[in-house]
């Protein structure tokens, strides 16, 4: 959950900050961490569901 609460805070950023390279350049870097740590957790996941099935 801890990740989700950052994507959260991320997310509510963009009401914050305005709208320039910079913010937008960490946004995605921060963005894509977050979508690579959600793809890992996932993976992790599907071989647990797979090997609780053999």
């Amino acid at each position: 959950m801890k990740y989700f609460k950052s994507q959260e805070k991320l997310v509510y950023q963009i009401k914050k900050n305005s709208p320039n390279v910079d913010f937008a350049s960490k946004y995605i870097v921060h963005a894509n961490r977050f979508l690579n740590k959600v793809i890992a957790y996932r993976d992790i996941e599907t071989r647990l569901e797979k090997n609780k099935n053999i």
